[in-house]
């Protein structure tokens, strides 16, 4: 069975509980009152009759006797019973029936005292008391009824205070949608509610980081089969133009069947990257990788303007050679573009240490220190008006950076006088 509506707010039960656990102490307190107040009225009436009993038995010397202090007894009926209970004397016409003990009868207390020669017997009214009593009573419930409104009160304000932390969090997680990548949760809240909310913002930070990973395997992916797929088209529309010799056709076949083939170990390669963490990797010499990379990429480049220069000394890295193939290749695309015709591009691999570094220069027209900086960053261009039909869409040396960094290298332009020098240090783990 599902709560109404206005008691599936969590302010409404927490002042809800809270009145009715304060009203219910209060009507427990105020019933205990109520039961030792009377109690101790009644005690004390017996006392004062006991007095009065004690006093007559000590001052008896015959029924005349009472009649003398019936005066001091204002309110109290006194009679004297021998021991036979014949009635001996009475402070009032009609006497006190007899009666051994204390006892309440009706609206009558009752106390009766044996002594060796009497029986003194007392009473009193206790209707006077027991009004003032039921006064007391509803002067109780007439403070209980404010007293629990003005529980419910605090406590209505009280929640409210409570629960602003969340509040301010609902406020917050209702922005989302249009906070900056760099925005989180806040709340003013320095006890539980701000563990909380570092708890959530430490969330938030892992599903944006996720998501910037989804963005960036998908661009990423979409940078690194332009390449592929563009000369898969210029190949086809180049054989619709005209008939072709067989030949021809079984050369443009086998050319494209090599681009699908590329195809396939790029879009592998970006998988296994994103999934297989660096220690899982095996370590390759990065030489004979590097100059298998550079050759698969001069045979894509048949009307190459300048030429390439190795100088490879053996070094074991842990990286996947399909990786190395897509940074070289973004590399030596950025050469293309940038080196002049005629020009050297030097590509060296050398060890130090523990350091396996290799370095590819050009003679194209650099870079500044800056720009240099910024060159690694996704979307960066040189030239802010080239399109992006030859300046490209900006993301080859991100997606460089990233893989060089997931297997624990660094990457980083030179200065140089001349040209461009980029460097790319790895973990050389067969040190000489």
């Amino acid at each position: 069975m599902s709560l109404p509506k206005f008691l599936r707010s969590h302010r409404v039960r927490l002042t809800v509980l809270i009145s009715l656990t304060v009203s219910f102490g209060m009507a427990v307190v105020f019933g205990i009152v109520l039961v030792v107040v009377r109690s101790q009225a009644l005690n004390r009436r017996y006392q004062e009759l006991s007095l009065v009993i004690d006093r007559v038995n000590h001052e008896w010397k015959g029924p005349e006797s009472l009649s003398e202090e019936s005066e001091d007894f204002p309110g109290i009926s006194v009679t004297a019973y021998s021991l036979s209970q014949g009635v001996l004397a009475s402070s009032q016409r009609k006497p006190t029936p007899f009666f051994v003990g204390s006892a309440k009868q009706d609206d009558t207390l009752l106390v009766g005292k044996s002594y060796s020669n009497i029986i003194v017997v007392a009473s009193s009214s206790w209707r006077e008391t027991e009004a003032g009593l039921n006064q007391l009573a509803l002067v109780l419930v007439v403070l209980w009824l404010p007293l629990t409104f003005i529980t419910a009160l605090v406590a209505w304000y009280g929640g409210a205070m409570f629960l602003r932390p969340v509040y301010e969090l609902v406020d917050s997680a209702s922005l989302l949608s249009g906070l900056l990548d760099d925005e989180r949760l806040s709340t003013s809240d320095d006890a539980e509610f701000k563990t909380l909310t570092a708890a959530l913002n430490a969330l938030l930070e892992r599903i944006r980081h996720s998501n910037l990973l989804q963005k960036q395997f998908a661009s990423d992916a979409a940078h690194e089969l332009r390449t592929p797929l563009a000369i898969l088209r210029t190949r086809i529309e180049t054989l619709q133009l005209k008939p072709r010799m067989v030949e021809e056709y079984e050369n443009a076949i086998t050319a494209m069947l090599s681009e699908i083939e590329r195809l396939t170990q790029v879009i592998d390669t970006l998988l296994m990257s994103a999934r297989m963490p660096f220690s899982d990797i095996v370590a390759v010499d990065l030489a004979p990788v590097v100059d298998h990379v550079i050759d698969e990429w001069l045979n894509r480049q048949p009307d190459l303007a300048f030429q390439i220069s190795r100088q490879l000394s053996p070094a074991m890295v842990k990286i996947l050679p399909d990786e190395l193939n897509i940074i070289l290749t973004n590399i030596l695309d950025n050469a293309r573009k940038h080196a002049p015709p005629n020009s050297i591009v030097i590509i060296s691999l050398v060890t130090q240490r523990d350091k396996a570094i290799l370095l590819i220069s050009d003679e194209g027209p650099g870079l500044s220190v800056h720009d240099g900086q910024a060159a690694f960053e996704r979307f960066f261009r040189v030239d802010s008006a080239r399109n992006r039909s030859d300046g490209g869409v900006g993301i080859g040396l991100a997606v460089v950076k990233r893989f060089v960094e997931g297997r624990g290298g660094q990457i980083a332009f030179l200065p140089v006088e001349h040209g461009a020098s980029i460097q790319i240090t790895f973990r050389n783990t067969e040190p000489a």
